[in-house]
């Protein structure tokens, strides 16, 4: 019993202290958009980021995080990654 209660301590702090941040998020989303739609150079980029610092929020459950977009959910941060359920094509109007 000692055995089990200690490996849930473990894991519940190892989820404590590697929930990620809402920068992880948004730098998370910067990449998969960046992979899936090819941001290439300085303005782009630019302009990548300032919508994903305006659109992209948080919401965090000292466990683990969700990753939202313009109200929908498009993702869980927890034990330091950012899991997506799509493309983030749709959330932002780009289409493949």
């Amino acid at each position: 019993m000692k055995n089990l209660l200690a490996a849930i301590f473990i894991i519940v702090v190892s989820m404590l202290i590697t929930n990620p941040s809402e920068d992880d998020h948004r730098d998370a989303v910067k990449a998969k958009l960046s992979k899936t739609i090819g941001v290439d150079g300085l303005l782009a980029k630019g302009f990548l980021n300032a919508i994903v610092s305006k659109e992209v929020y948080t919401e965090d459950y000292i466990l683990f995080s969700t990753c939202n977009v313009r109200g929908q959910l498009v993702g869980i941060g927890i034990l330091g990654t950012v899991i997506f359920k799509g493309t983030l094509t749709k959330q932002f109007y780009l289409y493949d």
